[in-house]
């Protein structure tokens, strides 16, 4: 599917193997392999994270995932649309989504109902925040079917079309093609700059060697 936005990962800095500000769009071409292979569905490869505790308020305001999945479907259905299968497993399995952390404090945010971009001809529906609303991400979707992950600087979760500036769905960049391998780099990208921080240093495993590596051999 040729989808009709520029392609580029806004994300953090790697130090030493990919330098830019917080956020910068780095080349989605240059991006490193990822073993999608391994990609069912099930995020079986998030058990090598432990769960982090974010307090003892967090569950309190932590929105009830079959609730909202509920919402999200009807919603979706109304306007044909299917929800992919890994997005709603990823949302009703609470356990997942705290085993990823972030270096800028992000947070999955589960909208309820579906967004209509009408100059693409497709829906978004929003799932991730930086703390500091510099990018969002979300799914896009069509009626037929097709779906891709696209962040925006928009926080299309709270803002309706009357609120958005004229060019705000040309600001809509791809950045993954499938939600478990957004999902993937996400969590692997931020795993290595905890991991090579002078606050958290820990051993990178050899899927977090591997995908370094990838940046030294571009320069060679």
């Amino acid at each position: 599917m040729d989808w009709p936005f520029d392609r580029a990962w806004p994300h953090i800095a790697l130090k030493g193997f990919r330098d830019g500000p917080t956020y910068t769009d780095f080349s989605f071409d240059e991006l490193p392999p990822i073993p999608e292979s391994q990609f069912v569905g099930t995020f079986n490869w998030l058990e090598e994270s432990p769960l982090l505790d974010f307090g003892d308020d967090c569950d309190d305001e932590t929105p009830d995932p079959v609730a909202a999945i509920s919402l999200l479907d009807n919603d979706s259905a109304t306007h044909g649309i299917k929800l992919p299968d890994a997005f709603r497993h990823f949302i009703t399995h609470v356990d997942l989504q705290r085993r990823i952390r972030s270096a800028t404090a992000c947070e999955f945010r589960f909208a309820e109902r579906l967004i209509e971009i009408t100059p693409h001809s497709g829906y978004i529906v929003p799932f991730l925040s930086d703390s500091q609303g510099c990018v969002h991400w979300n799914l896009f979707l069509t009626q037929k079917h097709q779906y891709c992950v696209v962040a925006s600087r928009y926080d299309y979760t709270w803002q309706t079309p009357a609120d958005w500036e004229d060019d705000a769905p040309e600001h809509l960049r791809l950045t993954a093609r499938t939600f478990e391998a957004f999902i993937y780099r996400f969590w692997i990208e931020n795993e290595i700059w905890f991991k090579t921080s002078r606050f958290f240093p820990d051993t990178l495993s050899s899927a977090q060697e591997s995908y370094l590596e990838h940046y030294i051999d571009l320069e060679t």
